[in-house]
């Protein structure tokens, strides 16, 4: 019930703007990059040249192929492909960010929270809030970077356990060369973005057989990966940009409004106004997994904060990725995290009111909530839940153009 409520909401929202996906500039080069691939690559290749060019391309190395977010161009006209395609990224990204939850032992509810709140990057919903469009441009990169959640889940679920580490470290590296076989460069940021977070769950306090296993593991990725060529060819694509061939002419100012979306969206505040607390809610009462979870992104986001000073500080040429795109890669961790924590401090809240209720013999309400079932508990629980996750969609649809007819 929860699910196709949830499935409603997502589908008024993205209808209610259509023509927001695959919008701008950015989204209509996708989009005709897809079409000509379609139409004149050999399948499975990711390095095309349309049919009048000579040596080198202008097209970025998008895998239409193996990316199921590009799939619907090969079936339907381009502005029905184009709300399929919507569609398609954002159950991915949301399965990712629940599986991911999951895999650190937060609860059902706010793992499904959690991963509702993908919204706020997608579709209508990302306009409103004026956070970085990447995904409403493109909604192919939701798939290239979901792999990189269910990477970081899998790896807090590594120990010594035989087999279950082998299958869990072929899941890891399937899952990595997946995101680099859809798109390269796009990997690459993402991959750079997670480095502290992997780190943090690397190293975590678990025993120094499983620290161990999980270096080992990750080791191995990196190998398996340089030894294939795949790592190599990263580096060289790279290499072989405008940005990096021809720096002087396209450097990029070194403007706040580049580091984060708290300088261009005044929903930001408030945004990491409710995630600090939920951080400090968990550090300070979870323990295990979920306190793990919380510390990564925490971590990631003092790093990504040094990440923003060093380029707006540092002289010279920024060659990496600018921190804006770095902290759109690390939301679902942020607001994954603070939810944890709030879920925690809930948890303690209501363990010291069922204790009160307890104590004493009780008349009047505090009888009657005691004889409330645990299914009957649970039921408030949901309805809460979704009380909560749907507050972002259905302010996405009051605010979208023609949002208002939608909901008269």
């Amino acid at each position: 019930m929860y699910f196709a409520f949830i499935a409603l909401l997502v589908t008024v929202v993205i209808t209610s703007s259509p023509g927001v996906n695959y919008g701008g500039a950015d989204g209509k080069a996708a989009q005709a990059e897809i079409l000509a691939t379609l139409e004149f690559a050999r399948p499975f290749y990711i390095t095309n040249l349309n049919p009048i060019q000579g040596l080198g391309s202008q097209m970025m190395p998008m895998n239409v192929w193996v990316n199921p977010a590009y799939w619907p161009f090969a079936f339907f006209d381009k502005e029905l492909a184009s709300e399929i395609s919507g569609f398609v990224a954002f159950f991915c990204y949301v399965a990712a960010c629940y599986a991911m939850a999951r895999c650190f032992d937060v609860p059902r509810v706010p793992s499904i929270i959690a991963a509702q709140l993908s919204i706020m990057l997608f579709a209508s919903a990302v306009r409103v809030l004026a956070f970085l469009p990447n995904f409403a441009s493109i909604p192919g990169l939701a798939v290239i970077y979901a792999p990189h959640l269910l990477a970081f889940g899998l790896l807090a679920r590594l120990s010594p356990e035989r087999p279950r580490v082998l299958f869990i470290a072929g899941g890891l590296l399937g899952l990595l060369f997946y995101s680099l076989y859809c798109d390269p460069l796009w990997t690459a940021l993402s991959g750079l973005a997670w480095t502290a977070s992997f780190a943090v769950v690397t190293f975590s306090p678990a025993g120094r057989d499983t620290i161990l296993i999980r270096c080992a593991v990750l080791g191995g990725c990196v190998a398996v990966l340089l030894l294939s060529g795949a790592l190599e060819y990263v580096y060289s694509l790279s290499q072989y940009t405008a940005r990096v061939q021809f720096t002087d002419l396209l450097e990029r100012s070194r403007a706040p409004e580049l580091t984060s979306v708290l300088f261009r969206s005044e929903f930001a505040k408030w945004f990491y106004g409710l995630c600090v607390p939920g951080w400090a809610l968990g550090i300070w009462l979870l323990h295990g997994r979920p306190r793990i979870l919380i510390v990564a992104g925490a971590v990631s986001s003092l790093s990504l904060l040094a990440y923003s000073v060093a380029f707006l500080y540092l002289p010279g040429h920024w060659w990496l990725p600018i921190p804006l795109y770095i902290e759109h890669t690390l939301f679902a961790l942020f607001w994954t995290a603070a939810i944890a924590g709030y879920w925690g401090g809930l948890q303690a809240l209501a363990a010291r009111a069922h204790r009160w209720i307890n104590e004493g013999e009780g008349t009047g309400w505090r009888r009657r909530m005691r004889l409330l079932s645990p299914a009957q508990a649970g039921a408030a629980t949901s309805i809460v839940a979704v009380m909560t996750a749907s507050v972002v969609p259905i302010v996405a649809i009051a605010e979208a153009p023609g949002g208002r007819k939608v909901l008269v």
